[in-house]
């Protein structure tokens, strides 16, 4: 069996011996003899009556009316009122019951205090502290505060270096 080409070249074809001829001068006539039959054969005003004929054999005025749907009355009766109780739904969703519990000052343990503070520049200031609080909140925390004893205090002091003390704070 001989293998079926994939490709074929041009200059492989003889386009010569084809098989189709034209005769000689047959473009020159061809025109007018066309023409000269067509014209015979179409019937006066025929070009000016053509779309009333076309309009009566497709029987326009006797076709029952497409309905038509209002996209306005469809939005306003159908999907409105179920995307407002679908936005009321997941409003109280959200908002009453994946409440979470309310973080007091009891519930946070130290670390995450000192983190905070650390991390906030404003706050880890002793000035800038000292002008956010006010009389009252000094007398609070002067009674909060239980006295420490010398020996305690002065063990702390030989064991911190003060000099790293003052220049950090």
């Amino acid at each position: 069996m001989k293998p079926i080409k994939k490709h074929i070249k041009l200059i492989d074809l003889n386009l010569k011996n084809a098989g189709f001829t034209v005769p000689n001068g047959y473009f020159e006539y061809v025109e007018s003899t066309v023409l000269s039959k067509v014209i015979h054969d179409i019937p006066k005003d025929y070009f000016k009556t053509l779309d009333s004929k076309i309009l009566t054999k497709l029987n326009i005025e006797n076709k029952p009316e497409v309905k038509v749907i209002n996209l306005k009355k469809l939005l306003l009766k159908r999907i409105l009122p179920f995307a407002a109780a679908a936005s009321v739904v997941l409003f109280i969703g959200l908002n009453f019951i994946n409440k979470p519990n309310a973080v007091t000052f009891e519930s946070l343990d130290d670390t995450n205090i000192d983190n905070y503070l650390a991390l906030e520049p404003d706050y880890a200031n002793g000035y800038n502290l000292g002008e956010l609080l006010n009389d009252d909140d000094f007398t609070t925390l002067s009674n909060n505060i239980t006295p420490m004893e010398d020996s305690k205090l002065e063990s702390y002091l030989n064991q911190t270096n003060l000099d790293e003390l003052m220049t950090n704070n």
